[in-house]
């Protein structure tokens, strides 16, 4: 899930070391979000760009989506890993503004388990199009959400 190969610009972590990769990038995604200068909508396209070079979404959409995912068209799976992409950054741009760090560096644990299980149900229950259309459909509320809330400072 994490892309403890790849680096920030101003990271000294070695990739060797997964944890304190992890640990660095919640502190550059937390030193972003507590920046006063920067607007909110600067905020969230920093986090974003942490969010890119930190986790290997590509990796995480074939976790998450199992064995759902071998059946799966080339072009189902260009489509999934962007809106997945969105979904899992916007979700926690939203914790980030929703809670604290704790609950996020808890959530960053769970991440892949309780995704994977409910994308499974989904795509039994309703078929891959239809988990498509809820990603999409929550990655507008969690905008929505995000442009009405203020960043806590």
């Amino acid at each position: 899930m994490f892309a403890a190969g790849r680096a920030f610009a101003d990271a000294t972590v070695p990739a060797s070391d997964p944890i304190a990769s992890i640990k660095n990038s919640i502190s550059q995604a937390v030193a972003v979000f507590n920046d006063p200068q920067a607007s909110l909508a600067d905020r969230r396209e920093r986090l974003r760009a942490l969010c890119e070079q930190a986790f290997d979404f590509e990796n995480m959409s074939r976790s998450v989506l199992g064995y759902h995912w071998r059946e799966l068209t080339p072009a189902q799976r260009d489509e999934f890993v962007p809106v997945f992409t969105h979904f899992i950054q916007d979700a926690f741009l939203t914790k980030l503004q929703d809670e604290t760090v704790q609950k996020v560096r808890a959530e960053l644990k769970t991440v892949n388990r309780n995704y994977r299980n409910q994308f499974n149900r989904v795509i039994n229950n309703q078929g891959y199009d239809q988990l498509v259309a809820d990603l999409k459909a929550k990655e507008t509320l969690f905008r929505q959400q995000l442009d009405q809330q203020q960043p806590h400072s």
